[in-house]
């Protein structure tokens, strides 16, 4: 989950150095073929009727097509490592490189409070970049991502937020002077999935189902949590495998297919996710420097998701509302958030 530079400049040079280095392509897009796709996801919890918590995020995307990996094939020093760290022994597999890059914002319900809300969790802001490698063949999927950012006023939640809400006319937030503090953020995280169910008629029509389940784990100050759950789609033109957009803050990708080449791609989706939370920066405070406001947060956590995609011609869409359960022991409002994901294949 970096923009951890103050200029616009000093952004813009990382992004044209990893595109550099990845190269670019939609999900499931020929290798031969190099379009070049851009998604912004929009995440809110007003798109699931209530304010407070996860309140908002905007991620930029850059996927990267899907390619063959050839025998003793090197690309650079970390994705040579990264190859070497990948339980998918099938020399057919293919491999990507997505980036994100976005800002996320976490507040209270009650935002016309100028005190400390001790009862809620802190304000706080996210500013991150990802780097995911990803891999998949007909029936197994697998994520390594690593997030650098900064957690903290350099983050501009507080500014966001206060222009949104003039130009929306909701309440103007007032406790942002309790919001966690600056620190640097660094994660890594896992995943692995495996397709436990496939529709026969998928391959010869297009259109079928498919059931999966995965298995994950992350490190860092940002969290610390393993998880698992299950992913059921329906549809026509899907991908090989599932992808994660309906995590908040984490949708680099767009699931909505196969690529230009088909004129319709249409995807509905549902899955429940089981979370051990070991630590959260959002509920348990900075981990390091002058100690910030906190609450009781609950490891084990469960959510329930669903949605649809699709998309024609060149044109991305899609949409996701997610519900779990209570995160903190003090919290009296639901754990809801919704996403929208717009992309363009140029």
């Amino acid at each position: 989950m970096v923009r951890i530079f103050s200029r616009c400049g000093g952004l813009s040079l990382l992004v044209l150095g990893l595109l550099n280095i990845t190269g670019m392509g939609w999900c499931g897009e020929e290798e031969n073929s190099k379009p070049i796709p851009v998604a912004i996801v929009f995440e809110n919890d007003l798109f699931a009727g209530e304010d407070g918590g996860y309140t908002s995020g905007v991620v930029l995307t850059l996927p990267s097509s899907w390619h063959g990996i050839k025998p003793g094939e090197r690309a650079n020093f970390f994705t040579d490592f990264i190859d070497n760290l990948s339980l998918i022994a099938d020399s057919s597999k293919q491999r990507r490189e997505p980036m994100s890059f976005g800002q996320l914002m976490f507040s209270p319900k009650d935002i016309k409070d100028e005190q400390l809300v001790v009862d809620d969790q802190p304000y706080a802001g996210l500013l991150f970049g990802r780097l995911v490698h990803e891999y998949q063949t007909r029936r197994r999927g697998e994520k390594f991502g690593v997030i650098v950012g900064i957690i903290g006023p350099s983050a501009r939640a507080k500014q966001t937020q206060k222009i949104v809400h003039r130009i929306t006319g909701s309440n103007d937030p007032q406790g942002w002077d309790y919001q966690l503090h600056d620190e640097a953020a660094v994660n890594i995280d896992y995943e692995h999935l495996w397709k436990i169910y496939e529709s026969p008629s998928e391959a010869v029509a297009g259109g079928g189902s498919d059931f999966s389940t995965y298995l994950g784990a992350s490190l860092g100050n940002l969290a610390t949590e393993v998880d698992g759950g299950v992913i059921m789609r329906w549809g026509v033109n899907l991908s090989l495998m599932p992808c994660s957009v309906y995590k908040g803050g984490l949708g680099y990708m767009p699931d909505v297919g196969n690529g230009i080449k088909e004129n319709w791609t249409l995807f509905l989706m549902a899955g429940a996710e089981f979370t051990y939370l070991g630590y959260s920066v959002f509920l348990d405070g900075n981990s390091w420097g002058e100690e910030s406001h906190s609450v009781s947060r609950i490891p084990e956590q469960v959510s329930v998701f669903c949605g649809f995609g699709m998309g024609y011609e060149r044109f991305r869409l899609n949409m996701f509302l997610l519900r779990g359960t209570d995160m903190f022991r003090e919290q009296r409002h639901s754990t809801q958030y919704g996403s929208l994901t717009l992309g363009w294949v140029f």
